[in-house]
């Protein structure tokens, strides 16, 4: 893959590379390192883009590499990097992000570390990003189908504040 890799670290900010970190894996195989307990590292070193002002650009799978202590690493092509984040492209981000995670972890574990992490506003204006005509086309044909699941559990928990959400079917697929 020619381009570069973006990516923050605590110590050095914003890292560009031609290669992606090390010891880092795709999402697709790397998503077997995320547990419970580790998910909010994660989600913080989703959430560290956004600290820093900057887009990683669409979130899909293809795109993105974990590495070990929550890095989250975009892959940008020949030329490109990261933007100024708009008004709205956090939320637009973080939607895509609690979805594609939705797709390999269960649906509670994903809201509770989410809400660990993000505050009450940022889970409420990803919300409105969850509809498929607003996510990535790769996150939409990506199996499962669990757009509107994680909209439903995700709205219940912005109404009540609650960390239970209603009992619904939440098979887990690995990817």
């Amino acid at each position: 893959m020619s381009g570069s890799w973006y990516y923050f670290t605590p110590s050095q900010g914003i890292t560009a590379t031609s290669a992606p970190p090390k010891e880092g894996r795709p999402f697709r195989s790397a998503v077997k390192w995320i547990e419970p307990a580790t998910l909010p590292q994660w989600h913080r070193g989703f959430q560290a883009w956004g600290k820093a002002n900057r887009s990683p650009g669409l979130v899909t799978p293809e795109r993105i590499w974990l590495a070990p202590e929550g890095i989250v690493a975009f892959h940008f092509t020949k030329g490109e990097q990261p933007a100024i984040q708009s008004a709205v492209g956090g939320h637009a981000g973080l939607a895509a992000w609690l979805v594609l995670l939705d797709k390999s972890i269960e649906t509670q574990t994903v809201l509770d570390s989410a809400g660990a992490v993000w505050p009450s506003a940022d889970l409420a204006g990803a919300l409105a990003f969850t509809a498929p005509a607003l996510l990535p086309a790769s996150l939409l044909t990506m199996p499962p189908q669990n757009w509107e699941r994680l909209a439903r559990a995700l709205a219940h928990r912005i109404a009540n504040g609650s960390h239970q959400l209603p009992q619904e079917n939440h098979a887990v697929h690995r990817i």
